[in-house]
């Protein structure tokens, strides 16, 4: 383990790939892992429920920020996400010649998940302090959620190249996103109108 975990949290947000390394080193057990990550999306949930509350018509509008509304349910999501992501990160890794486990990638993503929800209360406090520069701080967490995420899975299968990652986990998103897009027109979920 280390002493120095604002280092490490720093290092996270400037060099992640770095940082990877560093945690895939400690060997974290999966049930130990499993904590980790959850205790960060429960954080991180609470911290939502309390800035954010939805308009509740806008809510029968939109499904999806009904579930935000709920922090039971959003919280379940979020692990739902945090267990599914790993598994296709660990199946889609080793299937394009990729080494890591389930092991090193949930130490991983548990870890990511705990500089995320760090970043989003950054991002909260700057929206509410100083305004003025909330665009810049979305946008830099938008672009770090993929560059850290690209370098996470890099990392536990081993992997040389960074950006030919980067390209598969942009495909990936595109494709779930479709898929996910075509299960809720079976659902009868329509997309929410623009003005």
């Amino acid at each position: 383990m280390t002493d120095d975990w604002p280092g490490l949290v720093l290092t996270s947000f400037l060099r992640p790939r770095h940082a990877a390394k560093r945690i895939k080193e400690w060997q974290l057990d999966v049930e130990v892992a499993f904590q980790i990550g959850t205790l960060s999306i429960v954080v991180g949930t609470m911290i939502s429920a309390v800035f954010f509350r939805p308009d509740p018509s806008a809510t029968s509008a939109l499904p999806f920020l009904g579930i935000l509304a709920n922090p039971l349910l959003w919280a379940i999501v979020q692990i739902v996400i945090f267990l599914g992501s790993t598994a296709l990160i660990v199946v889609i890794g080793r299937n394009t010649g990729g080494t890591g486990t389930f092991r090193d990638a949930l130490g991983l993503m548990a870890w990511f998940q705990v500089v995320s929800t760090i970043l989003s209360i950054v991002q909260t406090l700057v929206l509410l302090v100083v305004p003025i520069l909330g665009g810049i701080v979305v946008t830099y967490f938008v672009v770090w959620v993929f560059w850290a995420l690209s370098a996470f899975i890099a990392e536990t299968h081993d992997f040389d190249r960074g950006w030919a990652v980067f390209g598969g986990l942009i495909v990936t998103v595109l494709v779930i996103s479709v898929l996910l897009s075509l299960v809720a027109g079976l659902l009868g979920i329509q997309p929410a109108e623009t003005l």
